[in-house]
């Protein structure tokens, strides 16, 4: 059985709370079922003592409140999607990260694997967000530098080349961040917003399980 209060210092430690604090609303004080969901979900399971929630401000006020509330918005953007976030970088093989800053922010990494072509890159990200929502091959035959990055603008694509990107993966497509990439000849890819969301949502439940193995854990998305 793991406390309400263990559990919101985890999320305090792995997320931080820049945004708020992961105690959304106190219920329970001892949880041994929780659910995880990006948005609260319009039917529980009624054995749960708590919900975490990536958007918590859509939870109606007297919804749940008999449940102990946990959440993370800006932090899990940050670090379990694709921000500088080195437990994605470990399943893709990215080695020597470093964090990317744009107008003062980290909003994402570079990293080096071993150089492959892009199909084989095409097949891992497939394979590690159960699709991608749209990609522009690279124009060199092979990739080894990768940038991950939480917006997708032609002056971020352009930064990232610059420092050696021959790939930019990120989440939600925009249109003149792809022109941009097709005109530099730089690989790119676009898992989706959702896509990107529930990497992160099955990471953290990945986390908890390792931090507390008596919790049992509900993930509450298709």
């Amino acid at each position: 059985m793991a406390s309400a209060a263990d559990l919101a210092a985890f999320l305090r430690q792995r997320l931080g709370s820049a945004d708020f604090d992961p105690l959304w609303r106190a219920g329970p004080r001892n949880i041994r079922r929780l659910g995880l969901a990006l948005d609260p979900p319009s039917a529980l399971p009624g054995d749960l003592e708590a919900l975490f929630l990536h958007r918590p401000f859509r939870l109606p006020a007297q919804a749940c409140s008999d449940l102990t509330v946990l959440a993370s918005h800006a932090g899990f953007d940050q670090h379990l999607t694709t921000g500088f976030n080195p437990s994605l970088a470990a399943r893709l093989g990215l080695e020597e990260l470093q964090p990317l800053e744009w107008d003062g922010q980290v909003i994402g990494m570079l990293g080096r694997a071993a150089a492959a072509a892009w199909s084989s890159w095409q097949s891992r990200l497939e394979s590690e967000f159960g699709g991608l929502e749209t990609w522009v091959p690279p124009r060199a035959a092979r990739v080894q530098q990768l940038a991950v990055v939480n917006a997708l603008r032609p002056e971020l694509v352009l930064a990232v080349q610059q420092q050696g990107a021959g790939l930019y993966l990120t989440g939600q497509p925009r249109g003149r961040g792809l022109e941009q990439a097709r005109q530099q000849g730089m690989g790119l890819a676009a898992a989706g917003h959702r896509r990107i969301e529930l990497w992160g949502l099955r990471q953290l439940a990945r986390e908890l399980r390792m931090a507390f193995p008596e919790l049992e854990l509900r993930l509450l998305e298709a």
